[in-house]
Parts: structure tokens; sequence; C-alpha cells
């Protein structure tokens, strides 16, 4: 972070080496690469995380729908930031497909209550950035669907 703070060119390679060299099996690391993950994207201009939007948010939503508590709770907390919010909205044909089907289902059925009520209030969060947006994610095709499936 010390280094994006003088030369801020550096923080697309970052976030790309933190999504290439995810640590898919410690729940502790990956927790750590969240909090990085997030630190980072408040240094990009939101023009240049383009390319990155499927692989950022499939990441997301693979965290979010994981087994391990703090990992669903450390990727929630991205919802809670402005700048990942302007992300989103900016690049919402892109990223609702990919959250709100899986989001909706987890929070039908996440078998954890509090992160259970985390996921409803996203999912009036979501709803209500693009209504519109958030039906036509509904209506994907099943097939479609199961690409962004957790699990």
């Amino acid at each position: 972070m010390l280094f994006l703070t003088k030369d801020r060119t550096l923080a697309i390679p970052l976030l790309e080496g933190l999504l290439k060299y995810w640590p898919f099996a410690n729940c502790v690391k990956e927790t750590l690469f969240l909090t990085e993950l997030q630190e980072v994207l408040e240094v990009c201009e939101v023009e240049k995380v383009e390319h990155l939007i499927p692989r950022l948010f499939k990441r997301i939503v693979k965290s979010i729908g994981g087994d391990h508590l703090q990992v669903a709770d450390r990727a929630m907390c991205f919802f809670e930031n402005d700048y990942f919010l302007n992300i989103l909205k900016t690049y919402k044909d892109k990223t609702f497909p990919m959250l709100v089907p899986v989001i909706v289902d987890l929070a039908e059925n996440h078998w954890h209550k509090i992160l259970q009520e985390s996921l409803i209030a996203l999912k009036t969060i979501l709803k209500e950035i693009d209504p519109y947006a958030f039906e036509e994610a509904m209506k994907m095709k099943p097939e479609l669907r199961k690409q962004f499936r957790v699990k």
C-alpha cells in the first residue's frame, strides 16, 4: 500500500496478482486477501477496473457463498464501501448477472442466520440500485446462472 500511495499505476497489476494467486485452501489468507483487495480497489480508477470485473466479482461471489463464515463476512464488507458500490453501479450490466442470482439464492438458503439477514439487506440494496437490471438478472436462463453458482 505504501508503494501504491506513491505510484497508483501499480494498482491494476497488484489486483491482477491478488486474483491470480488466490489462496483457495486457506481461509485466514483468503480473509487477508479480501482485505488487501478492498484497499487496492480504493486506489484504482473506476475506468481501469473494467477488464477485471468478471474475475473480481466471481471471486467475491464465491467468497460470500463459501463454507467459511469469516471469509463470507469479510466479502460482504465490500458492499459497505462506497467506492466498491460505485464500481458495481458503473458496470451493473456485467455485475448484476453474476451477483443477483447468487445473492438471492443465498438470502433464502444460507446456513448462518446473521449472514442471511445481511444477504437479505444486500438483495434489497441491489434491487434499489436498479430494479430493472435486478429483474433481468433474475430472468437469466438456468444454464447461464449455473456458471456463476457457488460450489
